[in-house]
């Protein structure tokens, strides 16, 4: 489980994130909303160990980022809005790379990349250099090098544009699947989409947690006329 408290930031003297505080765990996909300029970003980089926090706590299965950061680190799989993926490199070559860099030992190496290239349905395209592959196929990538230590958290910072509906829907079955072994958080704005296999959302305004409502009871239609309606309400804060 992971665990927010009371966590604060601001980038000088202009407040990002005042006071949030949620919890969510291994089955959970949520999606993070709010406009933009609320700080969904700022929390994903925070939680990613990229930033960190003015105040608050944040505890993995009780383990506390700023006492033991590398072992926070191996529980968790970001994949930031843009990644800087490595175009001249084959998918393979790029994956093993990514894990020595996660310091994986030299000999479960060559298991990890095939097993998240399979998992993530880039074995046929494993020779190929990045930069020849579609943006769904390099999307893909970007998500096998997120999940190459397992993590039991994986950080999704606008993960859908520029994805055709095929896409798309390979994805989304992509990241069912992964909710079996990880929680999930993912920032967004499509909200269409993101109801059709999200089971809980957050709506971040003025730097807090402005509204938390589980998926599980709630017809899609009045979920997303909630949602817009909460996202319409805030104000930006960054």
């Amino acid at each position: 489980m992971l665990t927010v408290e009371h966590l604060s930031f601001s980038y000088g003297r202009t407040p990002v994130l005042r006071d949030v505080s949620f919890q969510f765990e291994t089955g959970e996909i949520i999606g993070l909303l709010g406009k933009n300029g609320t700080g969904k970003t700022t929390l994903l980089k925070i939680l990613a160990t990229s930033l960190m926090q003015d105040r608050g706590s944040i505890e993995l299965d009780q383990v506390d980022p700023l006492a033991t950061p590398i072992r926070y680190r191996s529980r968790i799989g970001y994949l930031p809005e843009k990644c800087p993926l490595y175009p001249e490199m084959t998918v393979k070559e790029y994956l093993a790379y990514r894990d020595r860099l996660k310091r994986e030992k030299t000999l479960r190496v060559n298991r990890r990349v095939r097993e998240v290239m399979a998992n993530c349905d880039l074995t046929e395209v494993a020779r190929k250099r990045i930069k020849t592959l579609s943006l769904g196929f390099q999307k893909r990538v970007a998500i096998a090098d997120a999940l190459l230590r397992k993590p039991s958290v994986l950080l999704l910072d606008d993960l859908l544009p520029g994805l055709d509906i095929a896409q798309r829907s390979q994805i989304i079955e992509l990241l069912r699947g992964t909710a079996a072994r990880s929680a999930i958080l993912i920032a967004g704005h499509e909200i269409s989409e993101l109801i059709t296999f999200c089971t809980r959302f957050l709506v971040l305004s003025n730097g807090l947690i402005a509204l938390d409502i589980p998926v599980k009871g709630t017809s899609p239609e009045q979920l997303k006329t909630q949602l817009e309606n909460a996202i319409r309400e805030t104000s930006e804060t960054a």
